[in-house]
Formats: structure tokens, sequence, C-alpha cells
């Protein structure tokens, strides 16, 4: 994903878009980290990891 950073584009990629994901999948970022809600981020890897 690239994106620039903004009021409108911080945090596109919360706990919903992540609950779509593959488990399987990878997220690469290349844009400015903020564009990512990392405490869902965080949420979705550990409760996915005590799925597997």
């Amino acid at each position: 994903m690239h994106l620039v950073l903004s009021d409108g584009s911080r945090n596109t990629i919360g706990q919903a878009e992540l609950a779509l994901v593959k488990s399987s999948a990878y997220l690469i970022n290349t844009s400015l980290g903020p564009l990512v809600n990392e405490t869902a981020l965080i949420e979705t890897l550990r409760t996915r990891k005590s799925l597997a």
C-alpha cells in the first residue's frame, strides 16, 4: 500500500479491514506508518497467532 499521509488517510487500515485479510497474506506499507492502525494490527496478529 502506498498513500500520502493526511487526516483523511490516517488509520486507513483498521480492525475491520484486517479482519478481511487472509492469515497467509503480507501487508507491505511503503508509506508512513500511521496509515495502519497499530493497535488493531497488533491485536489481529495476537488473535490469529493464538488460533493457529
